[in-house]
């Protein structure tokens, strides 16, 4: 947490010294939001709700800092930036597409199963005893990206 508020604190200082938008979100782009997405395939998934809006609150005060906007989610849309949590999610699939090679997937689904469903698995998924594999990448990745 001292790391985001010295960053807060970094920022305005800037924004007193008359340093552009531009520059503004280049420091934030830089400097804090590599911060927030170091190693996301590894926990992104395993995240709550509560844990989403904390980190997308960070995102929301640098905005705000930056560009003075009350509604954040119309910003982002207007300006076609992602929320952190679209953006992480699409880290996620990138890393996946580029290891899908190199992990042994689970074998196809053959069992007439996915003739019943409309979004049907492409792939058995093994039976898991714990929930915390149950939601590892790998997991929900082979279910939600493939």
């Amino acid at each position: 947490m001292q790391q985001s508020s010295l960053s807060y604190s970094f920022l305005k200082q800037l924004k007193r010294s008359s340093v552009s938008p531009d520059d503004l979100f280049h420091f934030y782009a830089t400097r804090i939001r590599p911060v927030l997405e170091y190693a996301c395939p590894v926990w992104h998934i395993g995240l709550t709700v509560e844990h989403r809006n904390r980190i997308e609150a960070t995102q929301k005060r640098v905005f705000i800092i930056i560009f003075d906007t009350s509604n954040y989610l119309e910003f982002c849309t207007a300006h076609s930036y992602s929320t952190l949590h679209e953006w992480r999610d699409l880290l996620c699939r990138q890393f996946f597409s580029k290891r899908v090679g190199q992990v042994q997937l689970p074998e196809l689904r053959s069992d007439g199963f996915k003739d019943r469903l409309r979004h049907p698995p492409v792939f058995k998924l093994p039976r898991v005893r714990t929930t915390r594999f149950k939601s590892s990448f790998i997991c929900y990745a082979v279910d939600h990206y493939v």
